[in-house]
Order: structure tokens, then C-alpha cells, then sequence
């Protein structure tokens, strides 16, 4: 069993609607079958209170206080050394209201499916695929649903060069009644409520200098599609790191 308190502040002025503050009780139970299968369940609920909307904004959809219902149900399994399954299914609940433990009046699935596969000593790769629903982020909403998938490759051609490479698209929009009278919003924050899309690549080289040394050069481009709204961005890293132990 667990709790615990968060809160977000945004300094950027369309993020500022999202401002909150939430609480949190979980409990879950494992079972496990040592290096085979490992299955577990576990029920959240979350209350979140956005300190920044107006009576104004909740008569357009957009609401002070929900609270959360979630039950989640992973399984993973290895069916070898190679390969590697962990798959998750479950029910999002939402109401209006602080946190209670009233029904909820609306629900969502989601999901989530991750296959590892070594196909050789040197060769590696993951494919992944979610639905999430979480407080919203990169739009405004009620809460954020996210659908996605990535994958990812490694590859080794020496013991001290790790060659890495992915891809990942998804797509977000609001959830439990989002913004329904969307144009009522001012122009700036009808953008802001629209779906996003997210493309990203990336590459990266991993060099083992020595023991406790290690290079790093790493390359990502990302994209954001929201409404008329385009977002490219390129980042380059050069990192070298020192781990004694």
C-alpha cells in the first residue's frame, strides 16, 4: 500500500490552467514465479484539484476537481533468455469531485505491451505500445489520453561500442468531457486544447573509454503537431561520464 501528495506549477501562461495539486492512495499485490512469469494488481485513486480554473472555464468543460479510479492488472513473461513480454490492461474511472470514493461516471481503458528481443549477443530490440490516461501536460483538458509506439534498436560490434537508434509517434488528446464548447475558449487556448501528435528519432553512440570512463554522442529530433501549430526541435549531446564504482 501507498501514498502521497504531488503538485505542478507552470511558469508558461497556457500551461498555467493545468496548475494542481493531487493526493494519492494505492494498493496492489505480486506474484511471482522466479525468472518465468510475474503478474500484479493494483487499484489507485487519485484527487486533483486545479488551482487555477475558474467558475467561468468549468461551465465550458473544463473542471476544478476530478478524481482518478484506476485498475491495472501486468503480466510479464520470459519465454527465454531472448525474449522477454510484459502486457498490461486496466479501467481509468473519472468523476467530478475531490477525492472520494464515489463511482465514477466515466471510463477509459488502456493498455500496454513491451516485447524484448535479443536476437543475438550483439543485436537487441524493443517494440513497445501504450494508451495512457493521465493529468494533462502538453494540452488543456480534464485529463490527458495518450496513444504511442516506439521502438528501439541496439546494436554491439565490439564490447566497448554500444550503437543505439528509435523512433516513437503518438498522439494525445483530452478525456472525460475535454473542453466540449472548445470555441467559446480564447483563440490561443483553442490551439492549446486541440489534439497533439509527437514524432521523434534519435541516435546515439556509446564508447567505453576505460572501466570508469565512458563517451557518449547522441542525436534526437522531435516534432509537435497541435492544430496549425508545428514544433521542430533538434538536440545534439556530447556527454562523457566518469563512474568510479
Amino acid at each position: 500500500m501507498n501514498s502521497g501528495v504531488s503538485s505542478s506549477t507552470n511558469s508558461a501562461a497556457l500551461d498555467q490552467l493545468n496548475n494542481f495539486q493531487s493526493e494519492f492512495v494505492a494498493a496492489g499485490i505480486t506474484y511471482a514465479v522466479p525468472e518465468t512469469n510475474t503478474l500484479k494488481l493494483l487499484a489507485t485513486v487519485t484527487g486533483t484539484k486545479y488551482t487555477s480554473r475558474t467558475t467561468v472555464l468549468n461551465s465550458l468543460g473544463l473542471l476544478s476537481n476530478i478524481t482518478e479510479d484506476e485498475l491495472d492488472l501486468t503480466y510479464t513473461k520470459k519465454f527465454s533468455r531472448n525474449l522477454a513480454i510484459t502486457a498490461s490492461g486496466g479501467l481509468v474511472g473519472v468523476h467530478n469531485g475531490s477525492f472520494s470514493l464515489e463511482p465514477a461516471s466515466a471510463f477509459q481503458p488502456v493498455y500496454s505491451i513491451t516485447a524484448t528481443w535479443t536476437a543475438t549477443p550483439k543485436l537487441g530490440l524493443t517494440v513497445a505500445a501504450s494508451k495512457t490516461v493521465a493529468l494533462p501536460t502538453s494540452l488543456l483538458a480534464n485529463v490527458e489520453v495518450t496513444e504511442g509506439v516506439n521502438v528501439g534498436l541496439t546494436y554491439s560490434p565490439t564490447p566497448k561500442l554500444l550503437l543505439a537508434a528509435g523512433a516513437a509517434v503518438s498522439r494525445s488528446s483530452g478525456g472525460f468531457t475535454g473542453t466540449p464548447n472548445v470555441s467559446a475558449l480564447s483563440p490561443t487556448n483553442q490551439v492549446f486544447a486541440a489534439i497533439s501528435d509527437y514524432y521523434s528519432a534519435n541516435a546515439s553512440i556509446n564508447y567505453t573509454i576505460t572501466p570508469f570512463v565512458t563517451a557518449n554522442l547522441s542525436y534526437t529530433y522531435t516534432k509537435s503537431v497541435q492544430a496549425n501549430l508545428v514544433t521542430p526541435t533538434s538536440v545534439v549531446l556530447l556527454a562523457l561520464t566518469f563512474a568510479r564504482y
